[in-house]
């Protein structure tokens, strides 16, 4: 069937007539298709303009449909309307939104980033150990504002799992010394919150649900909750960053001066004659303890025998005092002291009475005469002993007696010669000579006991 050319030109405008309308729409950043839409609000968007893109994690997923200024006496403000585009993609509750440019001079366009997913640790005594949260759970985090302070809810748990410790990170299995540890993952989803460094996570009941607590008591964070579930993070223009680049710049030139007036020539002199020392003494330290540890090492056998007879001697004075208990605590000892001791005093006051008698008094007298005159008698002995002519009369009498013995000897040599009736003659004057020799022995051992028992008295 042949078109008249009525038709042709009809349907020609028509196409043409949409072509227009889709180029227009998309000029301006409207979308044809359905979409997700959300309208987010900036102080500032820096130039960008309908119909640039919106970017999740650098991947393009929709586009800006409409910018729209509102300005006020209080504020001005400028209304940013999204449409997502791609299906099955929705900005999650808590995302960061940011105005971000392709490049130095590339076209800017809208980033969206989700909430990032933090971890906590918990440890667990085994892999059996029920944890106590579940996914979809909410965390609670201690805020503070200027009406009260509260434990707010902040997020929500993404993911609970247990996991060895092994296959941790090296400073998070020096900090758990167990076994088994439980991961607990979660996100904010709030806006313009900022968590702290340091939190104490807790698992605790909160009505008749179970909560993960962060309870950072000791550093709260002053939070006010926003109306927006996005986190608006502003641009930066160029001239603002130029400027705190220069702020920067002068705020590090002033630190500099300051640290050159605080550095004379005369302070870096002073340091490094510090360092110096320092180093002198620090190897004089290295020589101390080398040679200390020389001396440790060589005296080691010394120190080990004092100390094994200082515990030697440590347990014998233990055995010592437990003896000493043990005999002091022994009835039949105290029985023996106790007697001793009345023995011992009733000897005392017999001696004291015997002392105290006229007659034992008048014996002591008598005693001291006595031994005053053996002690003038010994002198006397003492004084013969030392006197020169008795001497030597004794020296005399010895050598007759040796001359005696000659004579005697010779007189022996001749006895051989003599006969019988001589003999018989001589024999009686020995025997004579015998008994005198004898009566003159007896005087001589009496004479010596006197003189004897004389030097034991004195």
């Amino acid at each position: 069937m042949k078109l008249s050319p009525a038709v042709k030109v009809g349907t020609l405008t028509l196409l043409s007539v949409a072509i227009l309308v889709f180029s227009v729409m998309w000029l301006k950043g409207r979308a044809i298709s359905s979409g997700n839409r959300l309208t987010v609000t900036f102080h500032d968007v820096d130039g960008m303009r309908a119909g640039s893109g919106v970017q999740i994690m650098g991947l393009r997923v929709g586009q800006i449909e409409e910018i729209t200024p509102i300005i006020t006496r209080d504020e001005s403000l400028v209304n940013v309307r999204l449409v997502i585009t791609e299906p099955g993609i929705s900005v999650p509750v808590g995302s960061e939104i940011s105005i971000q440019q392709s490049g130095i001079i590339g076209e800017k366009f809208v980033e969206i980033t989700p909430p990032q997913t933090h971890y906590i640790y918990l440890p667990l005594k085994s892999d059996k150990d029920n944890i106590g949260v579940a996914k979809g759970d909410k965390v609670e985090l201690y805020t503070f504002n200027n009406a009260k302070e509260e434990f707010t809810r902040v997020g929500a748990i993404k993911s609970v799992e247990t996991v060895d410790r092994h296959s941790l990170p090296l400073e998070l299995r020096e900090q758990y010394q167990v076994p088994y540890i439980a991961k607990i993952g979660f996100v904010l989803t709030v806006s313009n919150l900022e968590l702290p460094k340091v939190y104490e996570p807790s698992i605790a009941k909160s009505g008749n649900r179970t909560v993960l607590r962060l309870n950072n008591k000791l550093s709260k964070v002053y939070y006010i909750a926003s109306d927006s579930p996005y986190t608006i993070v502003e641009p930066v223009r160029l001239r603002e960053f130029l400027d705190l680049q220069l702020q920067a710049a002068k705020a590090l030139n002033e630190t500099n001066n300051k640290i050159n007036a605080v550095l004379s020539d005369d302070v870096i002199i002073d340091i490094k004659d510090a360092l110096r020392n320092v180093k002198t003494i620090s190897l004089k330290t290295t020589e101390l303890i080398d040679k200390t540890t020389v001396l440790v090492e060589g005296s080691r056998n010394d120190i080990d025998a004092l100390l094994k007879m200082a515990n030697q001697l440590s347990e014998e004075l233990a055995l010592l005092a437990n003896n000493m208990n043990t005999i002091a605590g022994d009835p039949e000892f105290q029985k023996s002291v106790v007697s001793m001791t009345k023995s011992l005093d009733e000897s005392s006051k017999q001696i004291s009475s015997i002392l105290s008698d006229e007659k034992t008094k008048q014996t002591i007298v008598y005693l001291n005469e006595t031994m005053k005159n053996v002690a003038e008698i010994s002198t006397s002995i003492n004084e013969l002993t030392n006197d020169k002519n008795i001497r030597e009369k004794v020296s005399r009498t010895v050598a007759n007696i040796d001359n005696s013995m000659e004579v005697l000897s010779s007189l022996m040599t001749k006895l051989d010669t003599l006969s019988p009736e001589d003999c018989a003659k001589i024999q009686g004057i020995v025997t004579d000579t015998a008994e005198t020799t004898k009566n003159l022995k007896k005087f001589s051992e009496k004479l010596n006991k006197r003189f004897l028992l004389f030097r034991l008295m004195f």
